[in-house]
This record gives structure tokens, C-alpha cells and sequence, in this order.
């Protein structure tokens, strides 16, 4: 009988120690996505200026593609 009580009470805290354990993941957890809530404009900003400098990168490669092209197939040679 004493056994029995002795064991009870340690089920006891290993279920209270594995509750503190998941109460410390749920609340890291809480913190990462309210963290990551901020960051979504952040990220969507960086997204959107890297679109912005690829489009405008594309635009002198383009132009200067043109340049050339005149360059070495122009007629008369400079």
C-alpha cells in the first residue's frame, strides 16, 4: 500500500514537471510568433526591394545589351 502512494506521487511530478516544461515551450512559442508577426512587413519590404533592384538591374543590362549591340554592328566601325 505505502508502494502504491509512493508511486502516485511520483506520476504526480513527472506530470507536473512535463505541464511546467510545455507551459515554457507554449510561451516560447507565444513570443516567436509574436516576433514573427513584426517581421512579416519587414520581410515583405526586403521581397518587394529585391523585385524592385532586379527589375531595374534587368533594365540596364537590356540598355547596355543595345549599346553593344550598335557598337559591333554598326556599319561604320569607330
Amino acid at each position: 500500500m505505502n508502494n502504491r502512494r509512493f508511486n502516485n506521487g511520483r506520476k504526480q511530478k513527472r506530470l507536473d514537471r512535463i505541464e511546467r516544461k510545455c507551459d515554457r515551450i507554449l510561451s516560447e512559442l507565444a513570443v516567436i510568433r509574436h516576433q514573427l508577426s513584426y517581421r512579416d512587413s519587414d520581410i515583405d519590404g526586403a521581397i518587394e526591394r529585391m523585385h524592385r533592384n532586379a527589375r531595374r538591374m534587368r533594365i540596364e543590362a537590356q540598355k547596355d545589351a543595345r549599346l553593344l549591340h550598335k557598337m559591333f554592328h554598326s556599319k561604320t566601325m569607330e
